[in-house]
């Protein structure tokens, strides 16, 4: 969000022209609903529990740039009959680009000193996408949970995306106003009625687009830009029928400015960030937002004045852009140093980040946007807007190459285990594989601080999957296709499947081994999040509707053509009540009873421990005390739910196999066995653990695969 605070924009650029007391009025309830919106955003990341949905803050701050931005525009169509893009440009980039240098170079450098390693490559390539404002993108694509802001792992700048969709609305939005302001000149008198056309041309698909994208794909629906245009669009047609709302009376033009407030405190308060959003959700706080700069001039001192115009809301709203960028990244990386943060704790890091803010208005922001050199030259504003752009990638850059080069996938996960020895001769036995027969109790799986090597390369984890991914049948939230892959002997009469979530995929690299060393066609239908079980589910804390529909279409494509002589299932497992339990036994029921009626035996594998942080990223702090990243078994198998164990007891020709015990031997969990790295992250473990556990899952399979009629 950049908070657009030009001081070219006055209120008589909106032809609303406020004098006095209503100039006054207009000009504290902007500055005064910044600060409320900067502070409902900032304490939200900060944790406050009782302001739920301080996120709204950004709804706010795209409405009120919508508005300032438009009038600006608007005001010089009607003056020039025309627009010059290259001034708008020009003033945009000295107002936006030097402080988001000076952030995104700080936080390279925050990234180099104290965040782990293996996430350099990933917020190099963040901060890239923030420099060149299309790192909002990239987080759609990633669907990254951004409503569940808290975590540690989040990217420093992953508020950035918000700036992004403004910056990629204003790289469209003057261009198509100046195309309407060619065709109207005709016709000036009803220039407005043709620009607030155009503004609805925006403002109804992109809503539309919105409600639809957040009901069925709410990861990325909050972070793209199609669905956020109605939002600025919103602000902008407020600017262009500004004039007519400033006539209102001064009791009608109070009244809508108090219930625009009070829709604003309400979606502060009663929205949930559980909730899908933005969607129609997103009305509440930006029709507020729109009634409040709309009709503040009308309503003048009887309007929320009083409040918003206090001199330390109208200070905040002034250091709002600042305070926006520096506090999540130092949040961030205070979270990634001491842990989760109390509220009190979060609140000292704002502090600081308010002190920066304060620095970087006085001594970079206001500076650069009054230079009268930058204001009268555009092309020299441009100039430095490329230049402090230029800064800013390089950051990202130079923290990429500190990652080093990119990572591979594990060779172990997709040659012969013999790769992992990386010397010629006998195979030595890796991961898993020294454990031996009874792996329980084997004093090689404890915990050791150093270890001659490490496959793979912790820095290196994050990229140890299964194939499933690179090769593109691992569905993603929206899918509901049942979409697979097949590998092993791909002729093969013997076809085995694996069904499930991201927990079954992981077991992709063992029975990939295990199908080509019997000859068997593996063929793989997984999806990210989604259990193989028509139970209601969530997914980022929305409702899964494309879980169930994506299930139904995996049965009927195993129980039609070529069924399996085998079913393999797995899935992630959570503490259950006894409710929750009995409900995921039914769901995995139903989706299981149309191929045991097809005679096709089901082997559900027991998941996996459950660490209480991220292995990997613990690993790849220092590679010489990996003692301090095992944690207790007990306490991970006691996570897990017992739905699995439930719903295979006493149910023919479906089994349990439980591998734990050769991924935790020992009270204390490893980090490494073997010389391998067990976890990828702080749930699944690393494809190349995973197919050191396949001579352990061979013998099994071969027991419970039909053949026969």
């Amino acid at each position: 969000m950049s908070l657009d605070r030009d001081r070219s924009v006055q209120p008589a650029d909106f032809s609303i022209q406020p004098s006095g007391e209503k100039r006054s009025a207009f000009r504290g309830d902007i500055e005064g609903l910044r600060a409320l919106a900067v502070s409902a955003v900032v304490l939200w990341h900060a944790g406050a529990a009782w302001l739920p949905g301080g996120f709204v803050g950004v709804d706010v701050f795209f409405v009120i740039s919508g508005f300032l931005i438009t009038g600006l525009l608007v005001a010089e169509i009607e003056r020039r009959h025309t627009l010059s893009l290259r001034s708008f440009y020009a003033r945009r980039a000295r107002r936006i680009l030097p402080a988001v240098a000076v952030v995104l170079t700080s936080v390279a450098i925050l990234t180099l000193a104290f965040l782990p390693k293996i996430d350099w490559r990933s917020i190099g390539g963040d901060i890239v996408a923030s420099a060149y404002f299309s790192v909002n993108w990239r987080f759609a694509g990633e669907s990254v949970n951004y409503l569940v802001g808290n975590s540690v792992s989040n990217s420093p700048v992953q508020h950035f995306w918000s700036l992004a969709v403004e910056e990629q609305f204003y790289l469209i939005w003057p261009c198509l106003l100046l195309v309407i302001a060619l065709a109207a000149r005709r016709r000036p008198e009803h220039m407005r009625r043709y620009l607030l056309v155009g503004m609805l041309a925006v403002f109804i698909p992109s809503l539309a687009w919105s409600i639809h994208l957040t009901r069925t794909v709410p990861t990325q629906a909050y972070f793209v830009t199609t669905t956020r245009l109605w939002e600025l669009a919103l602000g902008g047609g407020v600017a262009i029928v500004g004039a007519a709302l400033s006539r209102v009376g001064r009791a009608a033009g109070a009244a809508a400015c108090w219930a625009g407030l009070a829709a604003i405190v309400t979606a502060t308060l009663a929205l949930q960030s559980s909730e899908p959003y933005p969607g129609y959700r997103a009305l509440l706080p930006t029709l507020g937002t729109a009634l409040v700069i709309g009709f503040a001039p009308a309503a003048g001192r009887a309007g929320p004045i009083r409040l918003l115009g206090l001199r330390p809301l109208r200070q905040v709203g002034k250091w709002s852009y600042s305070i926006y960028l520096w506090h999540w990244p130092l949040l961030v990386v205070a979270r990634s140093r001491w842990g989760n943060l109390s509220f009190g704790g979060s609140a000292l890091v704002v502090a600081v980040a308010v002190a920066l803010s304060a620095l970087t208005f006085r001594y970079i922001e206001d500076p650069i946007r009054r230079a009268p050199p930058l204001t009268r030259r555009p092309s020299l504003a441009l100039g430095v807007g490329l230049a402090c752009s230029v800064a800013a990638l390089l950051g990202g850059v130079l923290v990429i190459d500190a990652a080093g080069p990119p990572a591979v996938l594990a060779a172990a996960a997709t040659g012969p285990l013999g790769a992992i020895d990386n010397a010629a001769g006998p195979h030595r036995p890796v991961g898993a594989e020294v454990l031996g027969r009874h792996p329980f109790g084997n004093p090689l799986g404890a915990p050791t601080n150093r270890v001659p090597s490490i496959t793979p390369n912790p820095t290196d984890a994050r990229a140890d999957l299964p194939s499933v991914y690179a090769d593109g049948c691992h569905a993603p939230p929206e899918q509901t296709a049942a979409v697979h892959c097949t590998y092993g002997d791909r002729t093969s009469p013997v076809e085995v499947a694996l069904v499930g979530d991201s927990h079954a995929a992981e077991w992709v690299p063992a029975l990939q081994e295990v199908a080509t060393h019997e000859h068997w066609k593996l063929v793989t239908y997984t999806k990210s999040g989604c259990r193989f079980a028509t139970t209601p589910s969530l997914f980022n804390n929305v409702p899964y509707t494309a879980c169930p529909l994506w299930n139904a279409n995996v049965v009927k494509a195993l129980t039609t053509g070529q069924r399996p002589n085998l079913v393999v299932t797995s899935q992630l497992t959570r503490p259950e009540t006894p409710a929750t339990t009995a409900a995921l036994v039914s769901g995995m029921h139903a989706d299981w009873t149309p191929l045991l009626a097809d005679g096709i035996p089901i082997v559900e594998i027991h998941d996996t421990p459950f660490p209480p942080f991220d292995v990997a990223e613990c690993a790849s702090a220092d590679p010489t005390q990996l003692a301090r990243c095992a944690f207790p078994r007990a306490p991970s198998l006691a996570r897990q739910g017992g739905s699995q164990v439930a719903a295979a007891a006493g149910t023919p020709d479906v089994h349990l196999i439980d591998l734990n015990d050769a991924i935790c031997p020992l009270p204390k969990c490893a980090a490494v066995i073997g010389g391998v790295l067990v976890y990828r992250d702080a749930s699944h473990i690393t494809a190349t653990y995973a197919k050191t556990l396949a001579p352990r899952l061979d013998p099994d399979l071969r027991r419970y695969l039909r053949t026969g009629p």
